[in-house]
C-alpha cells in the first residue's frame, strides 16, 4: 500500500517492518528513522479527514507549546462492532489514543514493557504531561475508525465463526 502511494506523490515517505515485537517497540522504530520534529500517529483502520495534513500543521503552527494534538475520534460505523473490533470514540479529549494523535519527536518515545496493544498510548500521554507539557485536544482533526474484522481473523486464526 505504501509503495503505491509513494509512486504518486512527492512526499519522502519511510516505513519500517517490525515483527511480533508489540505496538510500543514498533512505534518506537518509526519515531527513530523520522527527520520531522512531529510525529503524526494514525492507526491502519482509520480513515482521517481528507485535510488532515493540513489541519495538523496549522495546528502545530497554533500551539507551539503544545507536547502533543489530541484528534477526534467520531465512531460512525458503530453498529457492525463486535467484542473484537477496536472502535473508541474520543469525542471531548483527554482520552489520548494514537489512532489519532501528534506529538513533538522528543517527547514521542512509548514504553517497551507493552506487548499488547492496550494502554502504551494513555503511558505516553501521561509522560508527556509530567515532562510539563499540554496535550492539545483538536476536534477539526478528525478520524473514523472502520471495523477490522479480515485482520482480526488473520492475527487470530480459528475465530472467524465467532465473528
Amino acid at each position: 500500500m505504501l509503495e503505491n502511494f509513494q509512486a504518486r506523490t512527492e512526499l519522502k515517505l519511510q516505513w519500517t517492518t517490525i515483527k511480533n515485537s508489540g505496538p510500543a517497540t514498533a512505534r518506537n522504530a518509526g519515531v527513530e528513522i523520522s527527520s520531522g520534529p512531529w510525529i503524526g500517529f494514525l492507526d491502519a483502520d482509520v480513515i482521517p479527514n481528507p485535510d488532515w495534513v493540513e489541519t495538523a500543521l496549522k495546528l502545530i503552527r497554533n500551539h507551539p507549546n503544545a507536547g502533543a494534538l489530541e484528534g477526534r475520534t467520531e465512531v460512525t460505523q458503530r453498529g457492525q462492532a463486535t467484542p473484537f473490533t477496536h472502535q473508541t470514540a474520543n469525542t471531548e479529549g483527554g482520552r489520548y489514543p494514537t489512532c489519532n494523535l501528534i506529538v513533538r519527536k522528543n517527547l514521542a518515545h512509548f514504553h517497551q514493557a507493552y506487548k499488547i496493544p492496550f494502554r502504551e498510548d494513555t503511558d505516553l500521554a501521561f509522560s508527556i504531561l509530567e515532562s510539563g507539557y499540554p496535550i492539545i485536544f483538536a476536534t477539526e482533526l478528525a478520524v473514523d475508525p472502520r471495523p477490522c474484522l479480515k485482520l482480526f481473523s488473520s492475527i487470530y486464526p480459528g475465530t472467524t465463526l465467532l465473528l
